[in-house]
Protein backbone atom coordinates (compact mmCIF):
# COMPACT_ATOMS: atom_id res chain seq x y z
CA UNK A 1 0.00 0.00 0.00
CA UNK A 2 1.10 3.44 -0.55
CA UNK A 3 1.76 6.23 1.51
CA UNK A 4 -0.93 7.90 -0.07
CA UNK A 5 -3.60 4.81 0.21
CA UNK A 6 -2.84 4.43 3.61
CA UNK A 7 -3.29 8.18 4.68
CA UNK A 8 -7.09 7.53 2.70
CA UNK A 9 -7.83 4.72 4.32
CA UNK A 10 -6.88 5.84 8.01
CA UNK A 11 -9.16 8.78 7.24
CA UNK A 12 -12.26 6.37 6.08
CA UNK A 13 -12.29 4.50 9.23
CA UNK A 14 -11.69 7.82 11.33
CA UNK A 15 -15.08 8.93 9.99
CA UNK A 16 -16.75 5.30 9.83
CA UNK A 17 -15.63 5.12 13.59
CA UNK A 18 -18.15 6.75 15.82
CA UNK A 19 -16.18 7.12 18.96
CA UNK A 20 -13.43 8.41 17.46
CA UNK A 21 -15.38 11.14 15.89
CA UNK A 22 -18.16 11.43 18.21
CA UNK A 23 -16.13 10.58 21.57
CA UNK A 24 -14.07 13.27 21.70
CA UNK A 25 -16.87 15.86 21.84
CA UNK A 26 -18.97 13.96 24.43
CA UNK A 27 -16.07 13.58 26.43
CA UNK A 28 -15.76 17.88 26.52
CA UNK A 29 -19.67 18.11 26.64
CA UNK A 30 -19.17 15.97 29.77
CA UNK A 31 -16.28 17.68 31.49
CA UNK A 32 -18.83 20.88 31.03
CA UNK A 33 -21.60 19.28 32.61
CA UNK A 34 -19.28 18.22 35.78
CA UNK A 35 -18.39 21.57 35.70
CA UNK A 36 -21.56 23.03 35.46
CA UNK A 37 -23.05 20.33 38.50
CA UNK A 38 -19.95 21.44 40.72
CA UNK A 39 -20.69 25.03 40.07
CA UNK A 40 -24.60 24.80 40.92
CA UNK A 41 -23.66 22.97 43.92
CA UNK A 42 -21.47 25.33 45.22
CA UNK A 43 -24.10 28.09 44.96
CA UNK A 44 -26.73 25.87 46.36
CA UNK A 45 -24.46 24.62 49.27
CA UNK A 46 -23.63 28.59 50.03
CA UNK A 47 -27.16 29.65 49.66
CA UNK A 48 -27.95 26.61 52.33
CA UNK A 49 -25.57 27.69 54.74
CA UNK A 50 -26.69 31.21 54.72
CA UNK A 51 -30.22 30.55 55.57
CA UNK A 52 -28.95 27.70 57.91
CA UNK A 53 -27.06 30.99 59.69
CA UNK A 54 -29.45 33.76 59.37
CA UNK A 55 -31.73 31.09 61.26
CA UNK A 56 -29.50 29.96 63.97
CA UNK A 57 -28.90 34.06 64.02
CA UNK A 58 -32.90 34.24 64.63
CA UNK A 59 -33.32 31.53 67.25
CA UNK A 60 -30.02 32.61 69.27
CA UNK A 61 -31.74 36.30 69.33
CA UNK A 62 -34.88 34.69 70.59
CA UNK A 63 -33.08 32.92 73.14
CA UNK A 64 -31.19 35.44 74.32
CA UNK A 65 -33.95 38.11 74.05
CA UNK A 66 -36.08 35.11 76.53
Amino acid sequence: MTALARSIYAQVQLVDDPVRTVGVPLAQIGKLLAAMAQAIAALVRDKALAVLSREVGDAAGWWLAA
